[in-house]
């Protein structure tokens, strides 16, 4: 009876694993920029102006990371003496049909872009053909006031993911 409890809670932990929803959302016009992975935890950039903040999120624990200290840690460390040559690893390469899979198992919840190029002959090339195609014609758009933004929310499984990457 243990037994089946105990793997009952494992296969529904499994489950959730598998089907807990992914989202990454790269928003400039609010600064915001996360991975999330609901239920799990989530992974959250944070731009002030002297430093970039990785703050992560797994349940209960919390942890700030600053990413130019790092850098500097990185960079301030002496390269060890090489005695011999390192071995040779043999990386996997993904294909292109194989990434292009795993792509497109990503369901775009929002887009909206606007562009400015600081040209104005240049936007007013861009804006007729923006709006000619239809599909882009409500989510990207041009302005001539100088701002660059973007929008992205998207959304995946993991579930998804392993399934493009196999097969």
């Amino acid at each position: 009876m243990v037994v089946a409890i105990v793997l009952g809670f494992i296969v529904i932990m499994l489950l959730w694993v598998l089907l807990a929803p992914l989202s990454l959302r790269i928003d400039t016009y609010l600064n915001e920029y996360y991975i999330r992975w609901r239920g799990i935890g989530k992974v959250e950039v944070l731009i002030i102006p002297d430093n970039v903040i990785l703050h992560l999120r797994i349940g209960p624990y919390q942890k700030d990371f600053y990413a130019l200290h790092l850098i500097e840690k990185v960079d301030g460390k002496k390269a060890p003496k090489k005695t011999r040559a390192p071995a040779k690893k043999q990386g996997r390469k993904i294909s292109f049909p194989r990434m292009r899979r795993i792509l497109k198992s990503f369901t775009i919840k929002e887009f909206q872009m606007e562009i400015d190029t600081d040209n104005y002959v240049w936007n007013a090339w861009l804006f007729p053909l923006f709006y000619a195609i239809k599909p882009l014609r409500y989510s990207v758009s041009v302005n001539f006031q100088g701002r660059n933004e973007i929008r992205l929310f998207l959304e995946n499984q993991v579930w998804k993911i392993a399934w493009a990457a196999l097969w």
